[in-house]
């Protein structure tokens, strides 16, 4: 009984890890789905089961919370880290449905270059969570981050003017511009996803280093 008035923490770098692992696989499974010429389904399934498990731990770190006597860094900053990660987790299963779902358009260049931008990125994010553990500087990842999102923005610039001089004579053409017109929005989601991320990461670091 004595044992259960004892302050109590738990281990929520942990959690962010596994967030972040969750991440990794999920935009590595992407790449597969944009290159896949068959079992694309396959690769979407095991996406849905790591979104299903991230919001699992995201119900585990926000009870926790309302638990714990100890965390290793502020109450508000373990919520932001890890709903921020959350949304990028739901955004990665969100673009994996698009471009399941429209399965059937030709595969752009561009497009391809940012699904592989966002996988690096998902490594440059884990450095910053050690760079919170460990409560180092984060100028190195964050700059990594900042560098692919700046190239990003002008691969979905350039995807967008091949739409725009694209020739539109047939109705199969129309119907490719406006898909891709709404998997280059969505890339565009997902990748501001990860800046929110990488700023929250950032404020969260240089707070405690």
């Amino acid at each position: 009984m004595f044992a259960k008035l004892l302050p109590r923490s738990a281990p929520y770098f942990k959690y962010f890890e596994r967030q972040n692992s969750i991440m990794q696989e999920m935009a590595k499974l992407l790449i597969a789905i944009v290159d896949a010429e068959q079992n694309a389904e396959v690769y979407l399934k095991r996406m849905e089961e790591l979104e299903a498990e991230a919001d699992e731990l995201q119900h585990t770190i926000i009870h926790e919370l309302s638990q714990t006597f100890i965390t290793p860094i502020d109450r508000e900053d373990i919520y932001a880290v890890s709903t921020a990660q959350e949304r990028a987790i739901d955004g990665l299963n969100g673009l994996g449905a698009r471009f399941f779902l429209f399965s059937f358009v030709h595969m752009r260049f561009p497009a391809q270059k940012v699904i592989a931008n966002i996988h690096e990125m998902t490594h440059a994010i884990g450095n910053l969570l050690e760079c919170l553990r460990d409560k180092r500087e984060p100028s190195e990842p964050v700059a990594a981050v900042h560098s692919l999102k700046e190239n990003c923005e002008m691969l979905v610039g350039v995807g967008l003017g091949e739409l725009q001089d694209g020739e539109t004579s047939s109705f199969d053409q129309v119907k490719q511009l406006m898909v891709w017109d709404q998997l280059y929005d969505r890339i565009e989601q997902t990748v501001l996803l990860f800046a929110e991320l990488t700023d929250t990461l950032e404020q969260a670091v240089l707070k405690y280093a």
